[in-house]
């Protein structure tokens, strides 16, 4: 009876040690993905027009790190990002936020399309009537 108690109770501890093993393994493979999907959408500002996720800076391994602790501690993307712009700005970010201040990066390339096509127009129909 003993050694089958003794056989039982080793079992569930090797069974709860991989189980946990395989817990800690997968929640650390959702980190992982996670600072990836984040460090996609962060510039690096060393490396310039390349992401963070794509660089090999010290920068871009200390902001990974910083990622990695603040999901760690249960943070999450937004609050990461908010951070990130507070520290260094709109342009850390490859997205900027629509704001007065970035209204002319949205607006100015349908404004060239625009005024590209009135242009094209006039000379074709001035083309036309000679």
């Amino acid at each position: 009876m003993i050694r089958l108690l003794l056989i039982f109770f080793s079992t569930s501890i090797v069974m709860t040690n991989i189980c946990y093993a395989d817990f800690k393994k997968i929640n650390s493979n959702l980190i992982v993905n996670q600072v990836n999907e984040i460090s996609k959408n962060i510039r690096c500002l060393v490396c310039r027009n390349e992401t963070i996720e794509s660089s090999n800076s010290e920068f871009a391994n200390d902001i990974r790190r910083m990622i990695k602790a603040k999901l760690l501690k249960g943070k999450s993307e937004e609050y990461i990002f908010k951070y990130l712009k507070s520290r260094y700005g709109d342009y850390i970010l490859f997205k900027p936020p629509l704001q007065i201040n970035t209204l002319i990066l949205w607006i100015l390339p349908f404004l060239c399309l625009l005024f590209g096509i009135t242009i094209f127009t006039i000379k074709h129909i001035k083309l036309r009537k000679k």
